[in-house]
């Protein structure tokens, strides 16, 4: 006999006052795992293993009531699952409805072309732009000093390289 496994079901009736398409995306996305699981059981309970044929073992009247009703209540729950998700499916189109998409002109950057900006840069964008200009010529400053320290170590270690194999 077939145990049920211990995956948790959705959490859609709990009562939300704002429909966020976010969240009922990802409910839904519970709800189809929760499917995807009842339905493995459904198969495995139909298997090889549990299901055999009648002329390899004599199957009892009790277990085959108990696969029945374990069958019955599995599909029951699946289909109950897919209303659910159906209900995520209209309240998620309802939502997104709403939203307007921009064209694809307005999504794809061209090069050589500057995209509309809607909002003005504040001025906390133009401190923390600053900010990023002076901490790039630091860094592009102490890598110059960093090549320079290089470039003298490898001088010096070649000097000391010759004057080894000269010694020999």
């Amino acid at each position: 006999m077939m145990q049920q496994s211990p995956v948790p079901g959705p959490q859609l009736m709990s009562p939300v006052k704002d429909i966020n398409p976010v969240n009922m995306c990802r409910t839904g996305q519970e709800i189809v795992h929760d499917i995807v699981s009842r339905v493995q059981e459904v198969f495995s309970f139909l298997g090889p293993k549990n299901m055999q044929l009648p002329n390899n073992v004599t199957f009892h009247g009790q277990q085959y009531g108990e696969h029945k009703a374990r069958l019955d209540e599995l599909l029951r729950q699946i289909n109950l699952n897919f209303r659910k998700l159906r209900a995520c499916y209209t309240k998620v189109n309802e939502a997104c409805e709403q939203i307007e998409v921009p064209s694809d002109q307005e999504l794809i950057p061209y090069v050589g072309q500057e995209g509309s900006r809607t909002q003005p840069n504040s001025d906390a964008f133009y401190y923390v732009q600053e900010q990023h200009r002076e901490m790039v010529e630091q860094v592009r400053l102490k890598n110059q000093q960093l090549k320079e320290v290089i470039d003298s170590m490898r001088s010096i270690i070649w000097e000391v390289n010759t004057m080894m194999t000269m010694r020999k």
